[in-house]
């Protein structure tokens, strides 16, 4: 009888904590934003939060040991996700910083339990809180531009690359990265169909905006164009749009992209007065790095 009842409180466990993940997986999709909060930061924050919250409370009902306690929680978060990770490690890649949050929050909230002293408690849950925010916020741009771009914060060391890549600007005239030495060099990459792209164009119009009467930079938007796009579809897009971006244009299947990293989108470049790439991430990190080095 002892057993059944276990078994029952361990499969509830398992259960509660599998609702809980399965609720909390339609934020991960950015339909919901909280201030300038979304997508698997937002997922990460409520997930951390609700674990940290019922670990404790199954933890307080004691009707198992503490191990089976944590191991039901376990189970639970990990029941759909780590089958979807050993199937597609690379393309879940995203995800895996979520993950590791939520599991933080079951150890966080076991030691928080665990402690007796009142002002302990309070130590561990302000710690809690802070390494809740902060690594849902600011750990996970480091995580995803290190996905996206190779370089957890953009910066690249000096990397040499093909300086006659060519570029067709709005007249149609080529231009190649070596016409750009002597000043730095930002390129916002976009195509057509990137709805992230659009997204982040008001920012590289501010950033724009911002520089454009600066003589030690340039900075454009380079369109990658596909089939039946020809080297205006970009500035005509932009304009149609609104924007007074300046804009330059390559094949998506000119070689030199990949080389200088180019395989999603939206990504931002910056190469140096010797047209050395010194940069790529994003817009925000982008304009960050920017004032930085034109301020030194």
């Amino acid at each position: 009888m002892a057993n059944k009842l276990q078994i029952k409180a361990f499969l509830k466990i398992v259960i509660l904590s599998l609702i809980v993940s399965l609720l909390i997986a339609p934020l991960r999709g950015g339909f919901i934003t909280i201030g300038s909060i979304t997508g698997f930061k937002l997922s990460s924050i409520v997930g951390f939060v609700v674990y940290f919250f019922l670990t404790n409370y199954f933890l307080i009902k004691r009707k198992l040991s503490n191990g089976l306690i944590l191991i039901g929680i376990f189970i639970g978060i990990s029941l759909f996700i780590l089958p979807l990770y050993i199937m597609n490690f690379a393309g879940t890649q995203a995800s895996h910083l979520e993950y590791l949050i939520h599991l933080s929050s079951i150890l966080l909230g076991w030691v928080f339990y665990s402690v007796n002293s009142k002002s302990y408690k309070v130590l561990i849950f302000i710690f809690s809180i802070a390494f809740c925010l902060w690594t849902a916020t600011t750990g996970y741009d480091f995580w995803l531009h290190k996905l996206n771009s190779g370089t957890f914060i953009g910066k690249i060391d000096n990397t040499i690359v093909d300086d006659s890549f060519p570029m067709q600007n709005e007249m149609g005239d080529t231009l190649i990265l070596g016409d750009f030495k002597g000043k730095y060099l930002l390129l916002d990459c976009w195509y057509t169909r990137c709805g992230l792209c659009y997204q982040a164009m008001p920012k590289v119009q501010e950033v724009y905006d911002k520089y454009k009467n600066n003589s030690n930079i340039h900075i454009y938007t380079l369109h990658s164009r596909v089939k039946n796009e020809t080297f205006s579809t970009g500035i005509e897009i932009l304009k149609k749009k609104g924007y007074s971006l300046p804009a330059l244009s390559v094949s998506m299947d000119e070689p030199n992209l990949k080389e200088l990293g180019v395989r999603t989108y939206p990504k931002v470049l910056i190469f140096d007065k010797e047209s050395r790439l010194v940069f790529r991430g994003n817009i925000d990190t982008a304009a960050k790095y920017l004032e930085r080095k034109l301020n030194d």
